[in-house]
């Protein structure tokens, strides 16, 4: 695809793929800004807003390898118009402000249009934007473009709710403001996009069918889930801790401590896609490039350890601990290619390495939420955080394993 469009629409395309994605990831996760007016609005206790939860999580779970087989089977790009569409349309029903039954299945057909239909796609059709010199790039944009615009989204729909009167048409509202861009971005895809790889390039290899079991016997598959699942692991440490560590050990009154947080979960996200990309891309390799911020991240976690009775020295270690671990997470999908992944098995790839790969999604919140517990009610909270940040440090080192077995691959099939 990389030889039939010019720079400015290919950049176009990359515009438009991580809107959208940030455009998926939002509205099924309203309760992560709008907990307290869902609760009002629809009438749920927290339980039933927790289910609505559990139920994309295990929803996106069951979907990530069938995603990958539709990315292989179907054309890529009117997979990404149903995304668009099949969640305005959801959303749609959702603005009716229905009952917690139809919420309940609103939020699996969310997640059905967010990962059955779109992830693979969207991964695909990033790989499909430029060879291999330019994946950490490619991947590295994306994921700040995706960052900045969930972020003016964000702020977008706060200042909707904030400036309506009744609360429950400024949910209505926000949620119609929602339905617009999906519709602008599904009418924009359907211009702007060429057709799927398969039209381009008629060699028996992409015309060949995939199954799951070809996906699983590639050594680069289970290279790749490797890497994915220690960012994925890193991930979750830093992003579900490291506000509340600012306020609990660091001891930061709570208007400092989300001033931080805007600028580690917004700012900091957009620099390190661009950072991470054009790093990844400089060095010999992209494996070898993750695995230098695999080692930052591993030195930086282990060292808030240590740091914790000097502020400054702890806030300091916290940005650029996100920086390293948000370029991570900007180009761990950029080492298919050197952990021997074939282009044309890039969607069916891609679903069986989330659906592995993201295991840690599920398993680090619930252990490390029970090591602060564990430690709070033993009167030392410092080490459930020490924990965590250990845990941190090992999934660091393992990955810097991942991504040196990945670098040896590739360097033994350059040679040979």
């Amino acid at each position: 695809m990389e030889q039939q469009l010019t720079r400015r629409k290919r950049n176009i395309i990359l515009i438009l793929l991580s809107f959208l994605a940030g455009m998926v990831y939002f509205i099924p996760y309203f309760q992560l800004t709008y907990y307290d007016q869902m609760i009002r609005i629809l009438g749920l206790t927290n339980t039933q807003l927790g289910f609505i939860g559990t139920a994309v999580a295990l929803v996106n779970f069951i979907c990530y390898i069938p995603s990958g087989y539709m990315a292989d089977k179907f054309d890529a790009k009117l997979l990404l118009i149903l995304s668009a569409v099949g969640m305005a349309v959801t959303s749609l029903v959702y603005s009716l402000l229905p009952s917690y039954t139809i919420v309940l299945i609103i939020h699996g057909f969310f997640a059905i249009f967010s990962i059955l239909t779109f992830w693979s796609p969207y991964l695909k059709y990033l790989r499909m934007l430029g060879d291999e010199s330019e994946q950490g790039k490619i991947f590295g944009m994306s994921e700040a473009f995706r960052g900045v615009m969930a972020t003016a989204i964000s702020f977008l729909c706060l200042w909707i709710l904030g400036s309506i009167g009744n609360e429950a048409l400024g949910f209505r509202t926000i949620i119609w403001v929602n339905v617009a861009f999906f519709i602008i971005i599904a009418v924009a895809l359907a211009i702007v996009l060429p057709k799927d790889i398969k039209e381009h390039d008629q060699t028996a290899d992409c015309e060949k069918s995939y199954r799951m079991i070809d996906a699983l016997k590639l050594k680069g598959t289970w290279l790749t889930i490797f890497v994915i699942a220690c960012g994925i692991t890193v991930y979750m440490c830093c992003t579900g801790y490291l506000g509340t560590y600012t306020t609990q050990i660091l001891k930061l009154p709570e208007s400092i401590a989300s001033t931080i947080s805007i600028f580690r979960n917004y700012i900091i996200v957009f620099l390190s896609g661009i950072i991470g990309g054009v790093i990844a891309d400089k060095m010999s390799t992209k494996s070898k490039a993750v695995s230098v911020f695999f080692a930052l991240t591993c030195i930086l976690g282990l060292s808030l350890i240590f740091s914790s009775k000097v502020a400054a020295l702890s806030i300091a270690l916290t940005l650029f601990l996100s920086l390293c671990f948000n370029a991570i997470k900007s180009t761990y999908w950029s080492v298919m290619g050197e952990a021997g992944i074939p282009i044309e098995m890039t969607g069916m790839c891609t679903g069986v390495i989330s659906c592995i790969g993201f295991i840690p999604q599920i398993l680090v919140s619930p252990i490390a939420g029970s090591w602060i517990d564990a430690a709070t009610a033993a009167g030392n909270i410092n080490a459930g955080f020490n924990k965590i940040f250990i845990l941190l440090g090992a999934a660091s080192a393992l990955g810097i394993v991942a991504c040196l077995l990945i670098h040896k691959e590739y360097t033994k099939k350059q040679t040979d």
